[in-house]
């Protein structure tokens, strides 16, 4: 097989070395637990049938399109049940194979696709766990026939000759059980991380609009022009007393509008050719499609409390009186990227947001600076929220991991034997 350069991430290619063997478990090759099994079906011309696919790295089989039979051009089709494992000959070097759902039994594949059964001593859900191992990504690289990553096809004979040490179908339910409930705690991190984004969205709305007022408030309200809160693009800062001040490049601005890290340097090295701002600006990313994507920040912390970084930004810095964290989720609002997007100049890839646009964007405003900051405060702390999930979903993603190597390959031996109250950390014994 040639050697392949540039390949992505999703590809482990080197060569596959299989552990010792552990105390109780099997070492064995495939095809003594399991088998493709072909079910080819007669496409009948009026007759609605449902096709699937796989998702690269193991993100599940789904629903691909439904067509009948006439429309459908390959006319080699193989019936698939629920529980059948699945793959994908074409994309498995991206680690596109999965377990078939009850929703989709009955659906239907191309000769693309190879369906795997097992003859016993080998559980299928267990078999999706293994499938995210290195050893198991190295096997189904190594199986695969072609000169191009995109190009190449999965062979099941050759794969099926493999050697993989195999725990007993009791331990392997166990370590099915295990890794389960981590996966179901990462679907209700998600889940909470979904639903604190829309909630996040459904308050912006009210709240920056007036329509529901933070606790016992009265002041007034009036639409009024971003400009007028705000100095656009301020004249760069006079030198700091040590030389030093922060830069910031494009890439330290999150999508989420959040500075994740700056660098620190002599002004005379950026003072010009660059944009310039300080402690407590506000940036917005101007070009597409860092725009779009919700590129923008409030800087601080910054080194002697001046910052530059790339011409790319507009800075906004408030006015006496104007909350910087108000004005900040003006910025980041729905609005105001959807408008700014229809005002964009320029040829396509290099269109940019006009300083006149931001000037002029127009929106409903408490004209008390205490109320702007508590609308702002409340906005923050559904951003804490949100980033705390973001952080126990991350959290949970790296202990499955762990938790993936230590069980599959016996480092971690799983106790057979357990009292109903059991917690789920004494299941396993290193």
């Amino acid at each position: 097989m040639a050697k392949i350069n540039g390949m992505p991430t999703s590809i482990r290619a080197g060569i596959p070395k299989l552990p010792e063997t552990p105390v109780g478990w099997k070492r064995e090759k495939l095809n003594k637990y399991l088998f493709e099994i072909k079910r080819p079906i007669s496409l009948e011309p009026a007759r609605l049938y449902r096709l699937v696919t796989v998702k690269r790295s193991r993100g599940g089989v789904e629903e691909r399109s439904c067509l009948l039979g006439r429309e459908i051009k390959t006319p080699s089709q193989f019936l698939i049940e629920a529980g059948d494992f699945l793959i994908s000959k074409r994309q498995i070097v991206h680690g596109a194979c999965g377990i078939v759902p009850v929703n989709l039994a009955g659906s239907v594949v191309s000769n693309e696709y190879a369906v795997i059964g097992t003859k016993g001593g080998i559980d299928l859900i267990f078999l999706q766990y293994l499938s995210e191992s290195m050893y198991f990504q190295q096997t189904c690289f190594h199986s695969s026939i072609g000169v191009h990553v995109e190009k190449m096809i999965f062979n099941v004979d050759r794969w099926l000759n493999w050697h993989f040490n195999i725990p007993p179908l009791p331990e392997q339910k166990e370590i099915v059980d295990i890794l389960s409930s981590w996966n179901e705690a990462i679907k209700v991190v998600s889940k909470l991380i979904i639903s604190s984004k829309d909630q996040k969205k459904s308050l912006m709305h009210v709240l920056m609009s007036g329509i529901k007022r933070t606790g016992g408030l009265s002041t007034k309200w009036k639409t009024i022009k971003l400009g007028d809160l705000v100095i656009i693009n301020p004249t760069r800062p006079s030198i700091s007393n040590d030389g030093k001040v922060s830069f910031v490049p494009m890439d330290a601005v999150s999508e989420d509008a959040k500075l994740t890290y700056v660098l620190e340097t002599e002004y005379g090295e950026v003072s010009k050719g660059f944009s310039s701002f300080m402690n407590n600006d506000i940036l917005i990313a101007k070009i597409t499609p860092c725009f779009e994507n919700g590129k923008g920040a409030v800087v601080s912390n910054l080194s002697n409390g001046i910052g530059f970084g790339s011409t790319e930004f507009h800075v906004l810095r408030p006015k006496k009186g104007v909350s910087a964290r108000f004005v900040y989720h003006v910025t980041n609002s729905h609005e105001f990227r959807l408008r700014g997007k229809a005002n964009m100049q320029g040829s396509a890839g290099q269109k940019r947001v006009p300083t006149d646009f931001i000037r002029r964007f127009k929106f409903s405003c408490p004209l008390s600076y205490d109320e702007q900051s508590r609308i702002a405060t409340i906005i923050d702390n559904l951003d804490l929220q949100y980033e705390n999930y973001k952080a126990q979903y991350k959290l949970l993603i790296a202990q499955k991991k762990y938790l993936l190597q230590q069980l599959l390959f016996g480092k971690w031996r799983v106790k057979m034997v357990k009292p109903a109250s059991v917690s789920l950390c004494s299941k396993v014994q290193p």
